[in-house]
């Protein structure tokens, strides 16, 4: 129980989990609309993209960012780095989905989400959620 604790201590340890856990529901959603509701490829993308930010950004902000504040200014300072940070991402994501055949979607999906999840966590850390601490 001791080794949770201190592992859940972690910053990078929640962020993971957080990011895991919208990772899987929009893989879900991308395979779905995708394989079952026979959607565009760069239309899933999309669609589960947005899922999973939303749910990451609420998830990260409260669970691995550990930032309680709701004070109008910082959420709405927060939304905008996040919105700017996010139009990025989508971009990108569906940039160098679309480099790849319809049929490696669930190597080039993943792999775009790792490379822009690397560069998240720090600017996650260090300039959105940067005042968590100071605040709490």
């Amino acid at each position: 129980m001791h080794y949770i604790r201190t592992l859940s201590d972690k910053t990078i340890v929640r962020y993971l989990l957080v990011g895991g856990t919208s990772f899987v529901v929009e893989m879900s959603c991308l395979l779905a609309m995708y394989h079952i509701l026979h959607f565009s490829l760069p239309l899933s993308t999309s669609i589960a993209y947005w899922v999973g930010l939303l749910l990451a950004f609420g998830l990260q902000k409260v669970v691995a960012f550990r930032d309680k504040r709701t004070q109008l200014h910082i959420l709405t300072w927060q939304a905008f780095l996040f919105g700017v940070l996010t139009l990025f991402n989508w971009g990108f994501t569906v940039f160098f989905v679309g480099l790849f055949p319809a049929s490696a979607i669930l190597i080039a999906r993943p792999l775009a989400q790792i490379i822009f999840a690397s560069w998240n966590f720090f600017l996650y850390k260090y300039v959105i959620f940067n005042d968590a601490k100071q605040a709490s």
